[in-house]
C-alpha cells in the first residue's frame, strides 16, 4: 500500500496546484452539503430503540400530559389570592402577545368553564354516560314523585350557600339527571397534585396559583418550543420586575427539553474549544512551530466536514448530543497528522513517510472505523449517530492525510534528522520485572472491576438545574410517589377504551391509586346495554315526564326555558359508533387529556 501511495504522490506532483484545487472544490461542496444538515436537539434520542421505549416516546411526543408548560405564581403567604390572580391576568396579557402559532391554548380559570362546556354535551347524549343500573334507578324515580322531589331539591340548593359553579349546573339541569356523571368525573382527580379554589387551580398546599400553557408542538420539537419558552420567560421577567415577594416559575416537559438543548449547545462549544486548545498547546510544545498545528488540523477539518456532508445526504439529520460527544474524534483524527509529521520530521522525505505509514495507518483506520460503525447495531439513536459520525470522520481524515497532506506538508520545512544514537537494550531482569508487575496490576484491577455499578436512574441523564428542581418541588410536591402510565392502544378508539377497562379490573383488589378513563367513559358493550335500557324506559314514560315537568315546574315557579334542554334528552337513541368516541374523546375539553393519536393508532392513557 505504501508503494501505491508513493506512486500517486509522484504522479500528482506534476499537477500539484490542480490536485490541491480539486481538494478545495471538494471541500467547498462538502461544506455546502454539511450546512444543510439538520441538528436535532431532541433528548428522546437518548432513549433505547426498544418496543417499550417506543411506547414511552409515543406518549412523550403526542400526549398533552407530558407536553404542557405549567406557570406557578406565588407564594400566597406573602400576598392574597386576589393579588395572585391579578398578577396572573397581567402575565396572561403578556403571553397573548406572543406568536399564537407557538401554543394552542392557555388554561387559567377555565376548569369550571370546561365542565360547563362539556356538561351540555353529556346531557344531550345522556344514555352514553349512564350505566344501565343508573338508568333503571333514574326512571324508577321519575315514574313516581321524583320530578317534583328533584325540582324541589334544586330550588333549595339555589337558596343555599353552595358555590356559583354548582348553581350553574343546576340551572342547566334542574332535574339533576347528570349527577352520576359529575360524581364519576371526580375520579379523574384522584391522586391529583392540584386543587380548585374559586375556579382557579392552585398547588396542593394552596400556596401557588397555576396557569397551563398548551404548546402547539410536542416536547421533542425543541427549536419551536425554544421560541415559546423564551417568549414565556421574557413575559415572566417583564411581570416579575414589578413584584416583590412573589415569584413566577415555569415547569414542564418542553421547558426541561429546551433547558437540556441549551446546555448541549453550550457544552458542545465548550468541549470543542477546550479540545482544540489543548491539542494546539501540545503540538506547539512538541514541534515548536506555529505552522505545524495549522497543518495538523486540516485533515481533521476535512474529515469532520466529509462526515457531516455524507450524513446530510443519507440521513438528513443528526442528534446534537452525538455531535457533542463526537468531539473526541478530533483527538483520534489528529493522530493521523501526528504520525505523518513525526515520520516526515525523522526522514525528511514525503515518499519515505508514505511508504512507512501507509499500510499501518489504513489498517488502524479500518479497525477503528469498524468499531465505531458497530455502534449502529445498538438500540440507541444517539450511539448510532455517534458511531456513524465518528467512522465517517476518520475515513475522510485518513483520505486527506494520505492524498492531500503530502502536497502541503512541505510548508512545514522539516530538515532530515541526524542519525539516531544507539542505545543499550533494557536488561532482561528489568523486562521481567516490568512484565510481571503489569500482570499483577491487571489481576488486582480485574478483581475489583465487578464493583462498578451502572446508573439506573434515567432522570439523571437530563440536565436538571436548581430552578427547575425548585419548580418541580413546588408544583408536583415533595412526595416520593411516582406515576406509572399505562397505554391501551388500538386502531379503533372504541376498542382502545374497551382495552383500558381491563386495567380497572386488575387494580380493583389493590391499594394502588389510579385514574382509568373507563371509570367515567363507558365501553361499547356498556353503552349498547345502556341505550337499550334507556329506549325501553323512554317509550313508556315520555308523556308522563313531559306532563309532570310542565305542571310541577310551573307550580314551583320554574320558567319554561329551564326545561328546554330536556327536549333533546328524553328520546330514543342509536347505538354509539366509532365516530361518537372520536368526537367525544378527541374534542371533549376534559377527556381529550387522556387520549391521543400516535404511531400505533389511538391511545388511552391511564395513570
Amino acid at each position: 500500500m505504501g508503494r501505491i501511495l508513493q506512486t500517486i504522490y509522484s504522479n500528482t506532483l506534476k499537477f500539484k496546484q490542480l490536485w490541491l484545487f480539486g481538494f478545495l472544490v471538494a471541500f467547498a461542496i462538502l461544506a455546502w452539503k454539511a450546512s444543510q444538515l439538520h441538528i436535532e436537539e431532541d433528548i428522546t434520542k437518548t432513549f433505547p430503540r426498544t418496543e417499550e421505549f417506543k411506547k414511552y416516546d409515543n406518549l412523550y411526543r403526542n400526549s398533552s400530559i407530558s407536553g404542557n408548560i405549567i406557570v406557578a405564581i406565588g407564594p400566597l403567604s406573602g400576598t392574597t389570592s386576589e393579588e395572585l390572580v391579578s398578577i396572573a391576568e397581567g402575565l396572561l396579557e403578556q403571553i397573548n402577545g406572543l406568536d399564537t402559532g407557538l401554543f394552542k391554548a392557555i388554561q387559567f380559570s377555565s376548569e369550571s368553564a370546561k365542565m360547563e362546556e362539556a356538561y351540555g354535551n353529556y346531557l344531550r347524549h345522556l344514555p352514553y354516560f349512564l350505566t344501565a343500573e343508573e338508568i333503571d334507578t333514574l326512571f324508577k324515580d321519575l315514574a313516581g314523585n321524583g320530578i317534583e322531589t328533584r325540582l324541589t331539591s334544586t330550588l333549595n340548593r339555589f337558596r343555599s350557600y353552595e358555590s356559583m359553579g354548582t348553581k350553574k349546573f343546576l340551572m342547566m339541569d334542574p332535574l339533576q339527571l347528570g349527577a352520576p356523571i359529575l360524581g364519576r368525573l371526580s375520579r379523574l382527580q384522584e391522586g391529583n397534585a392540584f386543587k380548585m379554589v374559586d375556579g382557579y387551580t392552585f398547588t396542593a398546599d394552596g400556596e401557588y396559583l397555576l396557569m397551563v400553557v398548551k404548546p402547539a408542538n410536542p416536547p421533542s420539537e425543541t427549536v419551536e418550543n425554544t421560541r415559546l419558552v423564551e417568549g414565556l420567560q421574557a413575559a415572566v421577567d417583564s411581570v416579575s420586575n414589578a413584584l416583590s415577594g412573589t415569584e413566577i416559575m415555569l415547569f414542564g416537559g418542553p421547558v426541561i427539553a429546551v433547558t437540556n438543548a441549551s446546555r448541549i449547545k453550550k457544552d458542545t462549544r465548550l468541549v470543542s474549544w477546550l479540545a482544540g486548545g489543548m491539542i494546539l498547546l501540545l503540538l506547539l510544545g512538541y514541534f515548536r512551530k506555529l505552522s505545524i498545528p495549522i497543518l495538523f488540523f486540516v485533515p481533521a477539518v476535512f474529515g469532520l466536514t466529509f462526515a457531516l456532508a455524507v450524513i446530510s445526504f443519507t440521513q438528513g439529520s443528526i442528534s446534537a448530543i452525538s455531535v457533542a460527544v463526537g468531539t473526541i474524534v478530533l483527538g483520534i483524527a489528529i493522530d493521523y497528522s501526528f504520525h505523518f509529521f513525526n515520520h516526515y520530521r525523522e526522514t525528511g522525505s514525503i515518499e519515505e513517510t508514505l511508504k512507512e505509514i501507509g499500510s499501518p495507518m489504513l489498517l488502524g483506520c479500518a479497525t477503528t472505523v469498524a468499531a465505531f460503525f458497530s455502534l449502529n447495531f445498538l438500540h440507541s439513536d444517539v450511539l448510532a449517530d455517534f458511531g456513524t459520525f465518528a467512522g465517517l470522520s476518520l475515513i475522510g481524515t485518513a483520505f486527506f492525510a494520505l492524498l492531500g497532506l503530502p502536497h502541503i506538508a512541505a510548508w512545514a520545512r522539516f530538515k532530515p534528522a541526524s542519525e539516531p544514537k544507539s542505545t543499550e537494550p533494557l536488561p532482561f531482569k528489568w523486562k521481567a520485572l516490568l512484565f510481571f508487575s503489569l500482570i499483577g496490576v491487571t489481576v488486582f484491577l480485574w478483581n475489583h472491576a465487578g464493583d462498578v455499578e451502572f446508573e439506573d436512574d434515567l432522570n439523571k441523564i437530563n440536565y436538571f438545574p436548581e430552578h427547575l428542581q425548585k419548580a418541580q418541588d413546588i408544583i408536583v410536591g415533595d412526595s416520593d410517589r411516582e406515576s406509572l402510565f399505562v397505554l391501551s392502544a388500538d386502531e379503533k378508539l372504541s376498542q382502545a377504551v374497551a382495552k383500558s377497562a381491563g386495567l380497572r379490573t386488575t387494580l380493583s383488589d389493590t391499594s394502588i391509586r389510579s385514574t382509568v378513563l373507563t371509570d367515567v367513559v363507558l365501553t361499547p358493550t356498556q353503552i349498547e346495554t345502556s341505550v337499550e335500557a334507556w329506549n325501553n324506559h323512554v317509550s313508556e314514560l315520555d308523556e308522563h315526564i313531559e306532563f309532570n315537568l310542565s305542571e310541577k315546574g310551573s307550580e314551583l315557579g320554574f320558567q319554561p326555558q329551564f326545561f328546554g334542554v330536556y327536549q333533546d334528552v328524553f328520546k330514543t337513541y342509536e347505538i354509539a359508533d366509532e365516530q361518537f368516541y372520536q368526537d367525544l374523546l378527541l374534542n371533549d375539553p376534559i377527556y381529550s387529556e387522556f387520549v391521543f393519536s400516535g404511531d400505533d393508532g389511538y391511545n388511552v392513557v391511564s395513570t
